[in-house]
């Protein structure tokens, strides 16, 4: 009962990726663990429907996911495999799913986290990093030729674009749903943000004046980004 229990949970948790942020750009221990000791940089992007560009049927029979963020809940009892008893009559309940995917230790309740849980169907983008030597670089390519599986080759890793997140088989669910592909290493998939979602940058204390104009040039001159962006330097 249990071991059933597990596996259909994974299952279904496994379905999605999460993107995790944090609602206060201020904070000196989020700087130093996660910006690179304050060299680095923070990019505040609105919590809206319009965050992210999702399919029509993106949602429709997700147990956990929506479009908007979630606050993280922190409790000194994490969600672990021991579930109770009680709890198993709840597996077809979509919060008995939420509580697994948003609940964190309490140890980690100054980072303020925030959720998107998103089903990885709609990434935006898929790379692999090989790490299988068994089938050769050339065999490889010979067979995503073969599947149809568009793709671009940098080094050790292979990027995966989806050209349309409406397609029912698209470019990325051919990735999803093909075992050699995934046997060839490790998948990471990434959502890109709209363009009127983000906000403002923030650069640490310890960024370079000189740098600092460079992120300004990149930033102005890429068109994933808007053009009226506000740009901070952060104190220490």
């Amino acid at each position: 009962k249990h071991a059933d229990t597990r596996e259909y949970l994974e299952t279904e948790l496994h379905k999605f990726g999460i993107i995790s942020l944090t609602e206060n750009p201020h904070n000196l221990l989020m700087w130093s663990h996660y910006a690179d000791e304050h060299n680095g940089i923070v990019i505040a992007i609105s919590n809206s429907e319009d965050t992210f560009s999702f399919s029509k049927n993106a949602f429709k029979s997700s147990r956990i996911g929506e479009k908007k963020a979630v606050r993280v809940r922190y409790d000194n009892k994490r969600p672990s495999h021991d579930i109770p008893d009680e709890c198993i009559f709840s597996i077809c309940e979509d919060e008995f799913f939420r509580h697994f995917a948003l609940v964190k230790s309490d140890s980690w309740m100054y980072e303020k986290e925030h959720r998107f849980l998103i089903p990885t169907t709609e990434s935006d983008v898929a790379i692999l990093n090989i790490s299988n030597e068994t089938i050769s670089i050339d065999e490889f390519e010979k067979y995503l030729h073969q599947r149809k599986i568009d793709f671009i080759c940098v080094g050790s890793k292979y990027i995966f674009e989806n050209e349309n997140i409406n397609f029912p088989f698209n470019n990325l669910a051919k990735v999803l749903n093909d075992d050699v592909v995934k046997s060839m290493g490790s998948l990471l998939f990434f959502k890109r943000l709209m363009p009127s979602a983000i906000q403002s940058i923030y650069c640490g204390c310890r960024v370079s004046n000189e740098i600092i104009d460079e992120v300004i040039r990149a930033v102005r001159q890429n068109n994933r980004f808007s053009s009226d962006l506000t740009f901070y330097r952060s104190g220490e």
